[in-house]
């Protein structure tokens, strides 16, 4: 990763409490937010962090796509290098289907209706457990990687309940199941 899209600061939270922050961005990609989602083209991340269904040409870029590519960053910064590091769109696939399993219609339906799905031809894999990849966490981190990291953007866990977590810090006296 880059030095370019971090920033560091200090933040005053509602709860009026001092804490370093640190934001990722990528500035030259930014976008304004808008509801209803519009379409975009797919290339809208670096291709480490684009979640399969982006980089299987989905134009419904939102804010599902983002969790996937904050997850792998969340990966890189706790266990030091990329998690998917493909050099192109089908090694990138490649490895996320080696790890995480090649997905099957019972799986992911209506992934065999996809042209670049069907076109690469990927081998069969099963899913592998996140925990033998990332040494450095613990169950709850591999955990929270499970939830992020879903095919499909509308099984990804929501960023309120992904900031409930055990493994994200939480406010001074703050209760991760209750807050």
């Amino acid at each position: 990763m880059e030095e370019e899209p971090l920033i560091w600061g200090e933040k005053r939270a509602p709860t009026h409490y001092e804490k370093e922050e640190l934001k990722l961005a990528d500035l030259g990609l930014a976008r304004a937010k808008s509801n209803p989602t519009k379409t975009y083209s797919n290339e809208v991340v670096t291709l480490w962090y684009q979640p399969p269904d982006i980089l299987l040409r989905s134009t419904d870029y939102s804010t599902q796509a983002v969790k996937w590519g904050v997850d792998c960053i969340l990966y890189e910064m706790a266990i030091g290098r990329p998690l998917f590091s493909g050099s192109t769109v089908e090694e990138q696939l490649h490895f996320i289907f080696r790890i995480l399993g090649t997905k099957t219609e019972e799986t992911w339906p209506g992934i065999l209706s996809n042209e670049e799905f069907r076109t690469y031809n990927y081998p069969k894999y099963l899913a592998e457990a996140l925990l033998s990849h990332a040494p450095r966490l613990d169950s709850n981190g591999a955990e929270l990687l499970t939830k992020l990291l879903q095919f499909e953007g509308c099984n990804r866990i929501s960023a309120e309940d992904a900031m409930k977590t055990s493994i994200l810090p939480q406010p001074p006296g703050a209760d991760p199941k209750t807050s």
